[in-house]
């Protein structure tokens, strides 16, 4: 059965935190999902934001970003008494400022919460069986005892016991809002499609605990870092700075880190997507010392055998991939090889589109984070088609899912896109819609699209 779904990231959504949350208006916009027809929320990854607030440079692969804990659930919960509410910009994710100001209160509620909390057992077996949770928490305790530098110039390793257990107080809340919410959507019959980062960023738990299982020089530094080459969206390629995998060593330890971390992915969400897929057979490879990402080359990685220890271990997992841009045949091979669901996109598959050459195992979208919003790309490129229009077209296509942005269902310009690559700058991963008003008034006529389409 043909299905669709919306793409919106957590930030995305209104609230008075400042940056979207787990609260009130989630639950909103699922009732909304569900009164639309639609089967899916596509969200962007959920893991904690480095200072570039980008969702793929984290510095963590299994911990989640507690900016998105809903302060006003707290308080339901006993674990707040007042918030004192500051004036945030509804349009935007201020996310320094709301990181300064939801730490008091995170504070309050650790303070608040004492054994006879009826949480409190809860948050013991929490800490018995998240097996990440030790060296996440020690990693921010150092990190913060250090005056936040990389961990390569940490001087004091002493750990403060109470700061420890407050870092996992605050995992603990994430999860628990996060696992409400979405049982909360699958019991709607929505299902969640989460976001997995190929890479990490350098001041991360991942490196720290595991600089065997990265490309380090002698002083723990990156000898070589991601990007891609030149490509539709840069001319000069990107530099992303990550660092790059050791994959011989990965693949000696049987490739226990990437199963680990796809795993609690996907007991996260229901579908997880890999992104930047193409890594897992050939990725491109910058000396630390390049200016650019023009001179980097390209080195293979061991997918066939990662994906084969993989579902070795665990064969039910429900993963599909991202594999735009220009690739060669052995990525698809490595696709097709384990079944996965790869992806096209309508601003790059247009004639394939009008042609209805659309394949069916895969997931089409009108545009990802990393797309113009369709109105400022038929702006832009003078497409001779109304939103409508383009709208029932995608819902027209043999791909199994269709995941239409909450901007395209709406109808906003180019201002409301979430990222535009090869950029820098406060205008990426910050935007935010002020209301769902404008979506609530367009679910009759988006379920009666998806039953023209045979989409419900």
């Amino acid at each position: 059965m043909k299905k669709a779904g919306i793409l919106l990231p957590i930030f995305s959504l209104p609230s008075i935190d400042g940056v979207g949350t787990f609260g009130k208006s989630a639950y909103e916009f699922v009732d909304q999902i569900k009164a639309s027809g639609l089967h899916y929320w596509q969200i962007l990854p959920l893991n904690p934001l480095d200072s570039s607030y980008s969702p793929y440079q984290t510095i963590s692969s299994f911990a989640g970003e507690t900016v998105y804990i809903d302060l006003t659930l707290l308080k339901e919960n006993g674990l707040l008494e007042q918030i004192e509410w500051e004036h945030f910009d509804v349009h935007w994710a201020d996310y320094r400022r709301v990181k300064i100001f939801k730490e008091p209160y995170f504070k309050q509620a650790f303070e608040n919460f004492t054994p006879i909390h009826s949480w409190y057992p809860d948050f013991i077996h929490f800490k018995e069986k998240t097996w990440w949770l030790d060296h996440f928490c020690e990693f921010k305790v150092l990190y913060r005892t250090n005056n936040k530098n990389e961990w390569s110039t940490w001087q004091q390793f002493e750990i403060d016991e109470t700061l420890k257990e407050f870092e996992a107080f605050k995992q603990y809340l994430f999860y628990r809002q996060w696992q409400e919410l979405k049982k909360y959507a699958n019991d709607q019959g929505i299902e969640i499609i989460g976001d997995l980062p190929f890479y990490v960023g350098y001041n991360s738990e991942d490196v720290y605990f595991n600089k065997q299982l990265f490309k380090l020089d002698e002083n723990n530094q990156p000898s070589c870092v991601s990007g891609v080459p030149p490509d539709y969206f840069n001319p000069d390629g990107q530099r992303w700075n990550h660092p790059i995998y050791n994959w011989e060593a990965l693949e000696k330890e049987h490739f226990n880190y990437w199963v680990d971390k796809i795993l609690q992915a996907c007991q996260t969400v229901d579908v997880l997507r890999l992104d930047h897929f193409r890594a897992f057979d050939t990725y491109w490879e910058v000396d630390v010392h390049s200016l650019g990402a023009r001179d980097g080359s390209w080195q293979e990685a061991p997918g066939h055998a990662l994906f084969t220890e993989l579902f070795n271990r665990y064969p039910n997992l429900n993963l599909i991939v991202e594999d735009l841009g220009y690739l060669r045949e052995e990525v698809y091979q490595l696709k097709d090889r384990f079944g996965f669901k790869g992806m096209k996109i309508m601003q790059f598959s247009f004639e394939e589109t009008l042609n209805q050459q659309i394949p069916e195992n895969c997931l089409y979208y009108t545009g990802t984070h990393d797309n113009d919003t369709l109105l400022g790309w038929i702006t832009e490129e003078n497409i001779d088609y109304s939103i409508d229009e383009l709208l029932e077209m995608a819902l027209s296509t043999a791909a199994e899912i269709v995941i239409i942005p909450l901007q395209d269902f709406l109808g906003l310009d180019d201002s409301s896109r979430i990222n535009s690559p090869g950029t820098i700058g406060t205008q990426n991963w910050t935007w935010r819609i002020d209301s769902l008003e404008d979506f609530a008034e367009k679910c009759e006529s988006i379920k009666t699209m998806l039953e023209r389409a045979q989409r419900i």
